[in-house]
């Protein structure tokens, strides 16, 4: 695996509907853990974390909270000092 695939195999497989439609019913089904949205949470780190905070922006019914520890969340060179929209913004 190239270096950085996994991680990013890691945020496509977290951000996809199939984690939250398939791997949380199964877990609640087999396991005794809260059904409630609102006291369930998900959590990862670094480009986890993005992926973290992204599925339960996506998918609030699912996930009612959200620990993204030092989250991969980064700026596109873009974005940024030497944009127009960001210069107009931070002046």
């Amino acid at each position: 695996m190239a270096s950085g695939s996994w991680y990013n195999a890691q945020i496509r497989w977290l951000t996809n509907s199939s984690f939250a439609r398939g791997l949380v019913p199964w877990v609640r089904s087999h396991y005794r853990v809260d059904r409630d949205p609102a006291r369930t949470v998900i959590s990862s780190q670094s480009n986890g974390g993005y992926a973290a905070a992204h599925a339960a922006l996506r998918h609030p019914d699912v996930f009612g909270g959200v620990l993204s520890q030092s989250g991969s969340f980064w700026l596109h060179p873009s974005v940024g000092a030497g944009n127009a929209a960001y210069d107009a913004d931070t002046g």
